[in-house]
């Protein structure tokens, strides 16, 4: 528990309701890491954390929970900051588990594709998360074959702007925007969180 107070920087010697947020949220975090639980949850854990805060607990999560074998599960909105340190990624929007695959599966497989001209194709296939369209320009998230996919509109004469691998934030918002809510981009994954373990 020392280790984390003096990691954190926190004054020890000040009574809590006369703690700033951001030190109040260490306090908890302390609490929480002295537990030494096999499964930690964290709900919004960097609320109120400066950017050295923020940075701080992400090294203790990515360094000494998950090097000890614990499971973190995180619950953020900060998507940047957990994009740092997470395996497993679930996004939710209003309840809904719209997309979740192991990180680097995202990083890896999933394009974003922006294309302008008319008719473009606005049916999901297979290979698509996501399609919304805006005036002459559409954008698509395609799980795989993204390629395959944006050479196809060329071929019918679009001008296909961008073919991108995208960060979590990203790929959120284009999932948010769409009517429908997609399905499990793993089919093979069965973690129905956010953020999940780091080990």
């Amino acid at each position: 528990m020392a280790k984390y107070a003096r990691t954190f920087e926190i004054p020890m010697d000040r009574p809590f309701a006369k703690l700033s947020l951001g030190n109040r949220t260490k306090v908890c975090l302390l609490l929480a890491l002295a537990q030494q639980a096999d499964l930690l949850i964290l709900d919004e854990p960097t609320s109120g954390l400066d950017p050295v805060g923020v940075d701080e607990f992400q090294r203790v999560v990515a360094e000494d929970l998950a090097s000890e074998g614990h499971t973190v599960l995180i619950s953020s909105h900060q998507l940047a900051d957990i994009e740092r340190i997470a395996d497993w990624v679930g996004l939710i929007d209003h309840g809904g588990l719209l997309l979740e695959a192991r990180l680097d599966d995202i990083k890896s497989q999933f394009r974003l594709i922006t294309a302008a001209g008319t008719a473009l194709p606005h049916a999901k296939t297979a290979d698509m998360v996501s399609v919304s369209a805006n005036g002459d320009f559409c954008k698509y998230v395609l799980r795989q074959n993204a390629e395959d996919f944006a050479a196809g509109l060329r071929s019918q004469g679009a001008t296909v702007t961008d073919v991108t691998p995208s960060a979590c934030a990203k790929f959120f918002l284009e999932l948010v925007r769409k009517e429908d809510s997609c399905i499990s981009g793993n089919a093979g994954a069965t973690t129905a969180s956010f953020s999940l373990p780091v080990s």
